[in-house]
């Protein structure tokens, strides 16, 4: 219930709400999958990509193969100014057998110094 008040809060841009609650649900379980992905979410549309990294790993580290999961957190690493950090982990994610389109789109920026969100 917390977490769909908190989904439909981030859609609506009410972004500190959203943040509020998602952060309710993180002091109960602080790796609960969905509020770390949507709170990771909203710290880059907020321009915090540092603060969704730690979001990112949790998320990351309980559906590594999830490519999603990946992409957000590659992007929050190159956003966050951490270049060489998004090149390892793209690298890892293609080791992984995880490609698509925002890959192809990462790997690009990558090569050329930006960020995903550049």
């Amino acid at each position: 219930m917390v977490l769909q008040s908190a989904v439909a809060e981030h859609r609506n841009g009410n972004l500190d709400e959203a943040e509020r609650l998602f952060r309710i649900i993180l002091d109960v379980r602080p790796h609960h999958l969905e509020a770390n992905y949507n709170l990771g979410t909203l710290s880059v549309q907020r321009q915090q990509p540092e603060a969704a990294i730690s979001c990112f790993e949790i998320v990351i580290g309980s559906q590594p193969g999830k490519a999603e999961y990946w992409v957000s957190y590659i992007d929050a690493l190159s956003q966050a100014g951490e270049l060489n950090a998004a090149r390892i982990m793209l690298e890892a994610t293609q080791q992984r057998g995880l490609t698509g389109p925002a890959f192809d789109v990462l790997a690009h920026r990558l090569a050329s110094g930006g960020s995903l969100s550049a």
